[in-house]
């Protein structure tokens, strides 16, 4: 399919017009009737939502969407009879300390509510889940109802840098159809801000994307204190990917860049797009400094995309916006001086933060995948492979060609655990057989065997997509994608990489054995160069038989695969037999556990660490200070507005009075603040303890 491009500019050309010359160009209204008529629909019956960026913390900012830019889009539409139209905005941030937040509030003071005031609606008023995301990242999780019932989506992104992603334009917006607190749920869940956009851009894209470049906000600030630079273009197009791509373009920017457009940008063939209109780049653009993008995007990973550090540092302006927490209004006067302190003083201050918030993280997590490997949080992952793409009929052949290979093994003899390997270099292939004293039919109705790799030692979330059933219903084709702790997991030292991994699976059922076949086709994350394997459960008497048996080669962090290549063959062999073996054994000990009853995953849900998280903010020494800081602002205002007890001394000639407090004499609110105010320093007292505690036991991992 042919896609349209279309960028439009000129310095003495007003907002209106530019837009009407991108629409007309990049061949809008012809997308607009060909869509009337797949729906067989008149263009007054057409639903038509427009998702303009609203989010923003200071008053005249090139991270909103103008009003007037939204006012002349949606003129348009009337006059070509479209009136079924609404404006849609929705929050991007979580920031329940600042006030004066919601979507609608910020729709008025932006000026949306003055002319079409009631076509504007609040897109996260109803929300709902998606019908046909039961295998993706967004199962579960649930969007905007009022863009998913819309017959035409359009997105219009204000053109602006980003601190994470180098750029903010069309695919960033369409992450907003989703609540900053589902968004925060998925965070915690461990998936990436990119696998929820390529799941949203695969379920409920928008039809149409325009980017407002007229003014655009430039510079290492991005988002957090934007710096405005008029660029006086208008960029349109009918697929947003196109449209980023193109607005990369223009601010010297490869698109990759963003780990938004890397996720989704195979999509683009840019042999079948055409682009109208002048790719230079926009006169005076600067970009994030390298080095704070690549310490936020960092300290984003690390910290699963909360944006701790980023909130601290958002500038706002407290007239327009006032700051509820003491707390970050006292933060935000300190680093910004009310005003009179620009970001580009806090870059250094920003960048450590970040430095120590990563290593908190890391030091927090690397604890416990080596020593308490139940306060990990279970991860969630889709499949990213066309299901149409692949072909069934290479199962079988796969699985035959794996046995052959595997078929070294039997030269080998087993040691006293059931255990043997073959190393070649850093690639092993290895064997384990064990006998269970349970008969074959308990055992297999206990232990299911297209779910093997769910019972792998140190499993930590994933998901699979069964491709065909056999007449029993049981899967026997099936795409897996897996994800495990570091393996082995002393090499969380250097890095935390996980063992990510996506597979096809054979599955055959016998009355005397089942089998279950699986071969990595890639890596999201390149952690193995293969992870290819067997699995046999087999009737031996009143008892079952379970081998494993596999090739493996997984890849290694630099320092620990630099002295890995350092030993000699016969220690790197020992080295890697031992590991395989220790895990494998683990294996078989999860495969006991499951026949008894007992479970066998590790980490915690997503429910479960928000509740454990819950519970730790509400008894934290640092929460309590906020609290009590309010407390006190409070209570020491009411205090200075009591009446205190006078005795009255005379007037003077001027008419002043002359008054003589009562001596002694203290009031209840004077008492409050007394007592909140030595509460105050206890807590204070407190936390010196509680860090203590904190660094004792990992307490770092909550941040």
């Amino acid at each position: 399919m042919q896609h349209l491009c279309s960028v439009v500019a000129g310095a003495r050309i007003d907002a209106a017009n530019l837009l009407r010359r991108a629409l007309d160009t990049s061949n809008f209204w012809n997308l607009l009737e060909k869509r009337c008529e797949q729906l067989n629909k008149n263009p007054a019956e057409v639903s038509i939502l427009i998702k303009p960026d609203v989010e923003t913390l200071i008053e005249k900012s090139p991270t909103q969407v103008s009003a007037a830019f939204v006012n002349a889009f949606v003129d348009a539409l009337l006059e070509y009879g479209y009136t079924n139209v609404n404006v849609g905005v929705s929050l991007e941030f979580d920031f329940p300390w600042i006030e004066n937040r919601d979507a609608l509030g910020l729709a008025e003071f932006a000026g949306y509510l003055d002319k079409h005031g009631n076509l504007c609606v609040d897109l996260l008023d109803h929300l709902s889940a998606l019908s046909d995301a039961n295998s993706s990242v967004l199962s579960g999780i649930p969007v905007s109802k009022t863009w998913l019932d819309a017959d035409i989506r359009i997105i219009v992104a204000s053109n602006k840098t980003d601190q994470k992603n180098g750029f903010s334009l069309c695919l960033n917006s369409l992450l907003s159809i989703i609540s900053p607190q589902d968004r925060a749920k998925l965070r915690c869940s461990g998936v990436e801000e990119k696998q929820v956009c390529r799941a949203l851009v695969a379920h409920v894209g928008a039809h149409f994307g325009i980017i407002d470049a007229i003014r655009s906000a430039h510079g290492s600030g991005g988002r957090l204190s934007p710096d405005t630079l008029i660029t006086n273009t208008v960029i349109a197009s009918d697929d947003i990917i196109l449209a980023d791509y193109v607005g990369a373009t223009k601010m010297r920017l490869s698109p990759v860049s963003s780990e938004l457009f890397e996720a989704v940008g195979n999509q683009l063939c840019l042999e079948d797009v055409s682009i109208r209109g002048n790719l230079q780049p926009y006169q005076g653009w600067k970009n994030v400094d390298p080095i704070i993008k690549d310490s936020v995007f960092k300290a984003s990973k690390l910290t699963n995309g909360n944006p701790v550090v980023e909130s601290i540092f958002q500038q706002v302006q407290t007239s327009l916006f006032p700051i509820s927490d003491p707390l970050h209004r006292v933060i935000l006067n300190e680093l910004y001086g009310e005003g009179q302190r620009g970001y580009g003083e806090l870059v250094p201050l920003h960048l450590l933060c970040n430095s120590l918030l990563s290593s908190a993280c890391y030091l927090g997590e690397a604890i416990n995948i080596v020593a308490n490997k139940d306060e990990i949080v279970q991860r969630i992952a889709n499949i990213n492979v066309d299901p149409n793409h692949v072909k069934l009929k290479n199962f079988l052949p796969m699985a035959k060609a794996l046995a052959a290979e595997l078929a070294e093994l039997e030269l080998v003899k087993s040691d006293e655990d059931g255990f043997r390997a073959v190393c070649h270099g850093s690639m092993i292939k290895f064997e384990i057989t064990q006998r269970f004293l349970v008969d074959f039919e308990t055992f297999t109705e206990r232990v299911a065997v297209e779910n093997s790799m769910q019972f792998l030692n140190d499993y930590i979330g994933g998901s699979s997509l069964p491709l065909k059933y056999n007449r029993s219903e049981r899967v026997s084709h099936q795409i897996e994608r897996t994800i495990y702790l570091p393996q082995p997991n002393f090499v969380v030292s250097e890095a935390l990489r996980y063992l990510d991994v996506t597979k096809i699976e054979y599955i055959t059922f016998k009355k005397e054995q089942q089998r279950f076949y699986w071969k990595t086709i890639f890596s999201e994350n390149n952690s193995a160069i293969r992870d290819d394997g067997i699995v046999t459960f087999k009737r031996e008497g009143d008892c079952t038989d379970v081998t494993i048996s596999s090739v493996q080669q997984l890849t290694l962090p630099p320092l620990w695969e630099s002295y890995f290549n350092s030993l000699p063959l016969v220690n790197q062999s020992t080295l890697t037999t031992k590991n395989y073996k220790r895990f494998f054994l683990q294996t078989m000990a999860n495969l006991e556990a499951l026949l008894e009853g007992r479970s066998i995953r590790i980490g915690k849900t997503c429910e479960q660490n928000f509740a454990g998280l819950s519970a730790f903010l509400a008894d934290h020494p640092l929460v309590q200070l906020t609290t009590l800081l309010k407390k006190i602002v409070e209570s020491t205002s009411t205090a200075t507005s009591h009446r205190v007890p006078f005795d009255v001394l005379g007037i003077d000639e001027c008419g002043f009075k002359h008054l003589k407090a009562v001596k002694n004499v203290s009031t209840s609110s004077e008492q409050e603040t007394k007592s909140t105010r030595e509460l105050f320093w206890k807590v204070i007292a407190q936390m010196s303890d509680a860090s203590l505690l904190d660094a004792a036991h990992g307490g770092d991992q909550h941040l």
